[in-house]
C-alpha cells in the first residue's frame, strides 16, 4: 500500500548510466534528489540533454535506474510498477500512436488498458476530444492530424484514466502561442482540482507562469530549487543602468559608498550600472548622487531580476530569442565517461 503521508514523488540519489560504444558509460542523471508534495505544480527546467526526460522515463517505467530511490506515494516505481502506473498519466515528447487508428480509438484503447469498460472509455474519450477541440476529428486517422493536433491528442490520452499525478514532458514543444496559452489554462484548472503535476520544459516563461516550485537541472544534477520568487531573489537583485551625456570621471567606489549600492562604470565612462537592491530605490539614490556631482544623465533603465537570469546564473546556458533554453556548449551534451 502507498504511504498516505509520503510525497507524491520522491527521488533520492537517483543515478542513470547508459553504456557507450567505446565501452565507457554516459551518466544522464547524477545523484538527483527532490521531493514533490501532493497537489504541487512542479517544473523541471533545463537545457536539452540535461536529464529531464531520463528522469521522467525512470518514474514511468520506460527506463530502469542504475541506483538510488524513485518512489510515487511511497511506492517503488520498479517493484510496484502496476500500482504506480495507475496513479500517473504521462504525456511524453514522442508521438507513440498507431498512425492508422482513428483518434477516438486511440483514446478508447488507452482507457481500456486501464480496465475501463468500452462504454466508459467511449464517454471519456468524447469528453476529452470536446475539451481539446478535436471532436470534429474523432473519426480521423492519426496520420492526418497536424503537429498541434497530435500534441493535444497526446495530452488527452494521458488523462483518459483520470490520474492523480500528471507528468508532462515538454508538452508545448512545437505548438503555436494560442494553443500553448489554452493548454496553460487547462493545466492550471487541473492543478486547482487537486492533480499533482510534474512538468519538464525548456521554456522559461512556461515554468514561471505555471509552477509553484521549480527545480533547475543541468548535466543530470539538480543545481537550484525553490519557488520562482525564491530563485529570482537568490540573485544580486535588480540592475539600474544609467546612460551619461559625457564620460564619468568619478571613482565608482565613492559613488557606491554614497548610494549604498554596488556601482560599476562601463562603456568608457558613458554608462553606470548599480546592483544590490530594488530598482526604484537604486534609481532614486543614484540620480540624487549624480545630481550632486553635476553628472548629466542621458537615460535610465531598470532591469528586473527574472527567472531567466536565475536559470542562466545556475547553469550558464543561454536563452534564445524565442524564449527556449539552448546549451552554452554543445560538447557537454555528449556527457562524460564514469
Amino acid at each position: 500500500m502507498a504511504t498516505t503521508d509520503a510525497p507524491a514523488i520522491r527521488l533520492d540519489g537517483l543515478v542513470k548510466d547508459y553504456p557507450t560504444q567505446d565501452g565507457g558509460t554516459f551518466r544522464a542523471v547524477r545523484d538527483l534528489s527532490l521531493s514533490i508534495e501532493e497537489g504541487a505544480f512542479y517544473g523541471l527546467l533545463g537545457p536539452n540533454g540535461a536529464g529531464k526526460s531520463t528522469t521522467i522515463h525512470i518514474l514511468t517505467g520506460l527506463a530502469r535506474r542504475t541506483s538510488g530511490v524513485a518512489e510515487v506515494r511511497g511506492l517503488d516505481v520498479s517493484r510496484d510498477f502496476r500500482k504506480v502506473r495507475r496513479m500517473m498519466g504521462l504525456a511524453a515528447q514522442e508521438f507513440a500512436f498507431d498512425q492508422f487508428l482513428a483518434i477516438e480509438e486511440v483514446l478508447m484503447y488507452a482507457g481500456m488498458y486501464f480496465e475501463m469498460s468500452r462504454g466508459q472509455a467511449k464517454r471519456r474519450a468524447r469528453e476529452l476530444l470536446e475539451r481539446f477541440e478535436l471532436a470534429h476529428k474523432r473519426k480521423e486517422r492519426v496520420q492526418n492530424l497536424s503537429g498541434g493536433q497530435k500534441r493535444r491528442l497526446l495530452i488527452a490520452k494521458s488523462l483518459m484514466h483520470d490520474p492523480d499525478i500528471l507528468i508532462l514532458d515538454e508538452p508545448t514543444a512545437g505548438i503555436d502561442v494560442a494553443l500553448r496559452r489554452d493548454l496553460w489554462s487547462y493545466l492550471r484548472e487541473q492543478n486547482r482540482a487537486g492533480k499533482t503535476i510534474l512538468l519538464t520544459t525548456h521554456y522559461i516563461e512556461e515554468a514561471e507562469a505555471l509552477c509553484d516550485q521549480v527545480g533547475i537541472i543541468d548535466q543530470g544534477r539538480l543545481v537550484a530549487e525553490g519557488t520562482p520568487a525564491e530563485l529570482v531573489e537568490s540573485g544580486s537583485g535588480d540592475r539600474v543602468i544609467v546612460g551619461l551625456k559625457e564620460p564619468c570621471r568619478e571613482d565608482p567606489e565613492r559613488l557606491a559608498a554614497e548610494t549604498g549600492f554596488q556601482v560599476a562604470i562601463l562603456d568608457d565612462g558613458l554608462s553606470l550600472v548599480a546592483r544590490g537592491g530594488r530598482g526604484g530605490e537604486m534609481a532614486g539614490a543614484l540620480m540624487e548622487t549624480l545630481q550632486r556631482h553635476a553628472i548629466r544623465v542621458d537615460g535610465l533603465e531598470i532591469k528586473r531580476q527574472s527567472l531567466e537570469e536565475a536559470f542562466v546564473r545556475a547553469t550558464g546556458a543561454e536563452i534564445a530569442p524565442d524564449g527556449t533554453i539552448v546549451r552554452r556548449d554543445a560538447a557537454q551534451d555528449r556527457g562524460v565517461n564514469v
